[in-house]
């Protein structure tokens, strides 16, 4: 992917979930997420096994940011050899989609272009950095590995937007795909099956289990079908 290409996944409202810079560091990792206090919640790299994780993280706060210092643009650049990582950054800089993507020089001038506590954010990046430095992450338990300092301009901070392609917290339904109130009594001559029944994806959208989506639709599905017939022959 390159400058030119990635322009087209810049919109208005934000940058393409899909778009290669986005899935390379909307996962966290070695990126430094702060919250609108500008103070740090998490470990960053809670979506590494699960990415779903990263959006139960973020939804913890009123608004999240993600900042990248150099040495994380220059790790990301060598771990996904992605070259055009720098230019895709400033691009998405420029553009500003959404009021939501800035680059500066310090970190103060990073937060006041994104509206936050000048001294607060310099106080967490002063704080993550004395973590990178030991080797040990003693807040948050992140792997050392993933421990890259933000110490080195350029600056780049987003706000995450999450974007989801399935539901999460849906219908609930009891094992005969009986659609339930919350009291769990089944609403009679209505069910529900596949990902609008979701007994499957209460919390966590469970990608690291193979088929497991396709799995729940076919069962659930037929689960459904079998018991309104049963239900209308009695």
């Amino acid at each position: 992917m390159n400058a030119a290409s990635s322009a087209k996944r810049i919109h208005s409202f934000g940058i393409d979930f899909f778009a290669v810079m986005s899935q390379t560091i909307h996962r966290g990792g070695p990126v430094l997420w702060v919250n609108e206090d500008a103070e740090r919640y998490t470990n960053e790299n809670c979506g590494h096994f699960v990415p779903q994780c990263v959006g139960n993280a973020v939804h913890t706060q009123s608004t999240s940011y993600q900042v990248l210092s150099q040495e994380i643009v220059d790790y990301f650049m060598a771990a996904n050899d992605y070259p055009e990582l720098p230019a895709d950054l400033d691009e998405a800089a420029q553009a500003c989609p959404g009021e939501n993507f800035y680059k500066a020089d310090t970190i103060a001038e990073l937060a006041e272009k994104q509206g936050l506590d000048a001294a607060a954010l310099e106080a967490t990046v002063a704080r993550y950095n004395e973590l990178c430095d030991k080797g040990e992450d003693d807040d948050y338990d992140k792997e050392a590995e993933f421990l890259i300092p933000v110490k080195t301009g350029p600056f780049y901070i987003m706000r995450q937007d999450m974007a989801f392609w399935t539901s999460i917290g849906g219908i609930d339904a009891n094992r005969k795909m009986e659609v339930i109130t919350s009291k769990g009594d089944p609403i009679p001559g209505l069910y529900s099956a596949g990902t609008d029944s979701c007994n499957l994806y209460r919390e966590t959208y469970t990608m690291s289990i193979p088929a497991s989506c396709n799995a729940s639709n076919c069962y659930s599905g037929r689960t459904a079908a079998k018991n309104a017939f049963e239900t209308c022959v009695k």
